[in-house]
């Protein structure tokens, strides 16, 4: 009892204002958030962490959920729900012999021609 009093009084809510919160009903929007976010965590394990959150949507709207893909990227955000990128493809460049870093005479003769 002590410590929620002394956390109402720094954070500046009122007695009635925290139990209020505490006793709240979940709106329908955060229910309907907590099922949409199991069924992108489904979808997500099933592509083995690789869908980001467009192709998340896409499955979803296959499966017959109405949602925003927005909301979708925020769900995820809000969960730390990310895809596993790609690394870009670089082409290596080999290594050469400290001798063929100078031009030859030769070569160089023949281009000043």
């Amino acid at each position: 009892m002590v410590n929620t009093i002394k956390c109402r009084s720094y954070v500046g809510f009122s007695a009635s204002g925290y139990y209020k919160w505490t006793t709240r009903k979940i709106s329908s929007r955060e229910s309907a958030n907590k099922e949409l976010l199991a069924d992108i965590q489904k979808i997500y394990q099933a592509s083995k962490c690789r869908y980001g959150a467009p192709k998340i949507h896409a499955e979803l709207k296959a499966l017959g959920k109405s949602c925003n893909l927005k909301t979708v990227q925020s769900i995820m955000q809000k969960n730390g729900i990310q895809a596993i990128l790609r690394r870009k493809f670089k082409i290596k460049k080999q290594q050469t012999d400290s001798s063929s870093q100078y031009i030859r005479p030769k070569l160089y003769c023949r281009s000043t021609k």
